[in-house]
């Protein structure tokens, strides 16, 4: 009978809600702030607007009816007056139907739906438990959703179930709806039926929906797990008691990004059913393992993992999915027009598309169901721990996938138009890509430190890598930075120092457009403490942007000086030799600015020959450097989005054009500028960011952006015999309007790096991060020591191509290092060289630096062959 019951209810309940959704949907112009204040968005076209008056109403039943004072009008904006309104009564209403009535004498002007984000923080923020809470003998579910109307806990049996086994009413108090189960559930699933008044809809619907604090879930997300994450079945062996790995400071950090698809999708050493799985990266005789470990000796720090917190977008029964054959293809154009055919069902996102923050992605289990995810992607952490590598956690906090009333929303079906940011309609802003959230109402911000604190606690999480920060205020991070130190020193014992927090902090997006001097921006990021990825370094180094419509531009290191490409497809690149010879002038001091750590108030020589702050040097309209300490700057040359390193370089060299000298870029040249741009981060001040790959030379044949263009274009050759260029043409739904660019390039196998290539390159990487872990030169932080101990030696008569730099150590001992960045040898001389004695550094030798036998060092000049650098280390003050 129980059954017949809840199968009747569940249909009709589902019928009803899809019977409410298809009706009108009206704006919201109404946004009650707080307690004493209620902004109303009027129409332009609504005149006179002094003879408006303005009621609260309650759409049914129509028992409520207060007219609310005006208290200003500015513009299009009025800002009514509701203190007269007891708070006792103000938190009886929320969860009514109400609606706001803009009447000229007794005629209805207008009806809006009312936001109610700031009178809800005001009134019911909490910092009660929320999610589950298990105790010896029972759980207790807590959701916070003070304008619920009703909420119900479904409970399921299985993670198949159609329907509940049990329907359980669930209590209020002070907005937080709560039950208490006994712990006999452990492994059950439920979901929540949640009746809401809905502002846009103006009327009640019931929703379905899983919790926003799920710790696990059921296959796609479908329902929340129930789950004590302190019960040995969700423990690898160990779990409680292994060692974490030696605490680094931030200034000694090094990161190696990568996807855990990537690292293991091509594993031929990982047993078939778990490559791409959390499992793969604990196989030792991986390839994967391999290769981080010999990372880690070199000096790599922190591995950065894209997303693996629940995301919506790859489905997550391997049955589901459907995979790109593995075989030969015939026309470039072949794999990505198979590839567009099942992407959407295929085995690969980067994650992106965040559904459930506090739960691991079920993609990437052997099982989503049950507690497979939890337990796998425990033993994947430990693995990495006791290699020695921290693990940096992808939280995306900007944006949800969905924010509507589809399967993989979940937060607007709790709390009705409160987690997301609305535009001044009262839409979901979208500026992210997606349904962008409002951490500047308290309990999303609480939501984002509340998944923080869980990692930390539940994982043993040390970093964290931030999408997006300008969504957020700066205030909102620093909070946010400040929990994770203070959980981290409380639970490890981590001191505040090496606790590596950073992110993304472009200044676009919906906060900033709203707010821009409380957005966390670059430019706002200044002595936060807090990491920030530096594009001028990266776009300097490199030349152009990562914008597509840009490829072929080149920079400091890719050519700009002395082997032009005379490419068509230059967007920012003078013809004029003169005219790009001082462009090239101008990157180079971009690129001192960020071997400097991207310090704001640093100090140089610039290429005109007068002393600048390193803030007043503008670079596209913006300032340069934005940083206080150079652990507030993350200099790369490439990461997973744009294309990679060694792709851009083939875009930027010269491919058949008459006018340049060769016509055709010719490898050797390519793979030295790839050696080349990785020493400019690697020797830099700040922390030094390599995607994955860099160091092999990876190649995803030109895409842009690969998000969703699977293990084919995405997935790395660890056994370093190819870098899988001239594969196919870059994917058509990204890249499709540069497929004529790439085609020629692509299939020209001569233009394919050779192992060697690849070997030596990943040899030269290693003995790079070797030489800086044992010089603490390449690590200073503050203004003063890098103010006092960093110089570059270029006078105005050096050769435009040489750029060195000295490096004094706390002893006043110099390190020189000096690139030659042209493609022919060079001579430097400088007094240095012949006022102290200098010896090559130990680290480089004729065996994994491939130009050292070309280079020549006398008391009175350094000869350098083209494309390299070397390191000199001083051996005593005076010859």
């Amino acid at each position: 009978m129980l059954k017949f019951y809840c199968c009747f209810f569940l249909l009709i309940s589902q019928f009803t809600q899809a019977a409410k959704l298809s009706e009108q949907k009206f704006d919201i112009l109404a946004f009650w702030s707080d307690s004493q204040h209620l902004k109303v968005q009027v129409p332009g076209h609504f005149l006179p607007r002094t003879g408006l008056s303005f009621y609260l109403r309650e759409q049914t039943p129509q028992n409520l009816n207060f007219e609310l004072p005006v208290l200003s009008f500015t513009g299009d904006v009025v800002v009514l007056n509701t203190s007269a309104i007891p708070l006792l009564q103000l938190r009886e209403l929320v969860n009514r139907n109400l609606v706001l009535d803009v009447m000229s004498g007794s005629f209805l002007m207008f009806r809006t739906g009312i936001v109610l984000s700031g009178l809800l923080d005001e009134l019911f923020y909490s910092e009660a438990p929320l999610g589950q809470n298990w105790e010896k003998l029972d759980v207790q579910v807590s959701v916070w959703a003070p304008t619920a109307q009703d909420m119900n806990l479904q409970l399921f049996d299985t993670p198949h179930a159609e329907f509940p086994i049990m329907i359980f009413p669930m209590q209020v108090h002070d907005g937080i709806w709560s039950i208490r189960l006994p712990k006999i559930y452990q492994g059950f699933y439920y979901r929540l039926d949640v009746h809401s008044f809905y502002p846009h809809l103006q009327r009640v619907v019931n929703t379905f929906t899983t919790d926003p604090y799920s710790p696990g879930l059921s296959a796609n997300g479908e329902k929340t797990l129930l789950v004590d994450l302190d019960s040995e079945q969700t423990k690898p062996e160990s779990w409680d008691n292994y060692s974490l790995p030696t605490a680094t400071k931030v200034v000694d950090s090094v990161i190696y990004e990568s996807h855990i698809r990537d690292l293991t999708a091509r594993d031929s050493n990982v047993p078939r059913h778990l490559r791409g799985k959390y499992l793969a990266l604990t196989v030792q005789g991986s390839k994967a393992f391999t290769h981080l470990a010999d990372l880690k000796n070199a000096g790599i720090t922190h591995l950065h993992l894209l997303p693996f917190n629940d995301f919506s977008s790859v489905p997550e029964l391997e049955e589901d999915q459907e995979i790109l054959p593995e075989h030969n293809w015939g026309a470039p154009d072949e794999a990505p027009t198979a590839l567009a055919r099942i992407r959407e069902r295929d085995n690969y996102n980067w994650g992106y598309d965040p559904v459930h923050y506090l739960s691991p992605e079920g993609s990437f289990a052997t099982d989503p169901n049950g507690f497979h995810r939890i337990k796998e992607i425990r033993k994947m952490i430990q693995t990495i721990h006791t290699l020695g590598l921290h693990l940096t956690q992808d939280v995306v906090f900007n944006h949800t996938f969905a924010a509507d009333f589809s399967d993989y929303s979940v937060l607007n079906k709790v709390v009705p138009f409160y987690y997301h940011r609305l535009n001044s309609e009262g839409e979901v802003a979208n500026s992210s890509c997606c349904a962008d959230t409002a951490s500047e109402n308290r309990m999303m911000e609480r939501l984002m430190r509340d998944a923080l604190t869980h990692w930390i606690r539940n994982y043993h999480m040390t970093s964290f890598r931030f999408d997006l920060m300008s969504f957020h205020s700066r205030e909102t991070m620093l909070r946010l930075r400040d929990v994770v130190r203070r959980e981290l020193k409380t639970k490890f014992g981590i001191p505040h120092e090496a606790v590596l927090i950073y992110g993304e902090a472009w200044p676009f997006g919906s906060l900033n457009s709203r707010s821009p001097e409380t957005a966390m921006t670059q430019l706002n990021s200044f002595g936060s403490g807090i990491g920030v990825f530096n594009d001028r370094f990266r776009d300097a180094l490199r030349g152009g942007t990562t914008n597509t419509t840009e490829p072929s531009d080149q920079g400091f290191a890719t050519g700009l000086l002395d082997n032009f490409n005379f490419s068509p497809r230059n967007r920012n690149t003078p013809l004029n030799e003169s005219d790009r010879f001082k462009k090239f002038l101008h990157l180079k001091d971009v690129v001192k600015i960020g071997l400097a750590g991207n310090l704001r108030d640093f100090k140089f020589t610039e290429h005109l020959g007068t002393e600048q702050s390193a803030g007043n040097i503008n670079y596209r309209g913006a300032p340069v450097a934005y940083s206080q300490a150079a652990q507030e700057t993350i200099n790369y040359v490439s990461a997973h989005d744009g294309t990679t390193l060694w792709d851009a370089i083939q875009a930027k060299s010269a491919y058949q054009t008459e006018l340049a000298k060769p016509h055709t870029t010719e490898m050797w040249e390519r793979v030295r500028r790839s050696q080349l741009a990785l020493s400019f981060v690697l020797f830099s001040q700040g922390i030094p960011f390599i995607e994955g790959g860099s160091e092999i030379l990876r190649s995803k044949n030109g895409d842009v952006d690969s998000y969703d263009s699977g293990d084919f274009y995405n997935a790395m050759e660890l056994d370093k015999t190819t870098n899988l260029w001239n594969r196919a043409l870059p994917p058509e739904w990204k890249n499709g309007a540069e497929w004529n660019f790439w085609h020629a390039r692509i299939t020209d196998s001569r233009l394919s790096p050779s192992a060697s290539d690849l070997n030596e390159t990943f040899v030269l990487f290693k003995t790079m991060l070797k030489l800086r872990k044992r010089h603490p030169e390449f690590r200073m932080n503050d203004l003063t020591s890098i103010q006092q101990r960093l110089t570059f030696l270029d006078a105005p008569y050096t050769d435009a191509a040489i750029l060195p730099l000295s490096l004094k150590n706390k002893d006043g001992k110099e390190l020189l290092v000096v690139w030659n960045v042209a493609r022919t040898p060079k001579l430097w001389q400088d007094r240095i060289l012949y006022a102290k004695i200098w010896k090559i550094s130990a680290e480089l030798t004729t065996q994994n630096t491939p130009w050292l036998k070309e280079v020549s060092l006398t008391s009175s000049a350094l000869s350098l062959p083209p494309l390299s650098f070397v390191v000199l280390e001083q051996q005593s003050e005076f010859r």
